[in-house]
């Protein structure tokens, strides 16, 4: 039998990009956002990454004209197709935003 947690916050389809910077790396890896909520994102990614590490994240948000930084832990992967992965991130930091305000900003760019 299975149980499944209820999300704490909605998920909304999207179109966007992120940099991701993981551990040790210089290179931006960029990534296809493929939903966002107020308490992570799923992307994908070309290549397979360990759960729980924790990376900074530049994210382009539509309204905005400057990368959003953030601390993000990748919280589930999976493979989407050959040579690409889905990733769950869930948001640890946001700077320059209260994480209230950043899931406000979030909702009423999609409702």
């Amino acid at each position: 039998m299975s149980y499944q947690i209820p999300r704490r916050f909605e998920r909304f389809n999207c179109d966007m990009a992120v940099w991701i910077f993981p551990n040790g790396e210089r290179d931006p890896l960029l990534a296809e956002v493929v939903n966002i909520s107020g308490g992570g994102f799923l992307c994908i990614v070309d290549r397979p990454m360990e759960t729980f590490q924790s990376m900074d994240v530049s994210i382009e948000l539509p309204q905005r004209s400057e990368l959003v930084p953030v601390k993000a832990e990748i919280r589930h992967i999976r493979e989407a197709d050959e040579g690409h992965f889905f990733i769950g991130l869930e948001f640890k930091e946001i700077e320059g935003i209260s994480v209230p305000a950043f899931i406000a900003y979030i909702e009423a760019m999609f409702l």
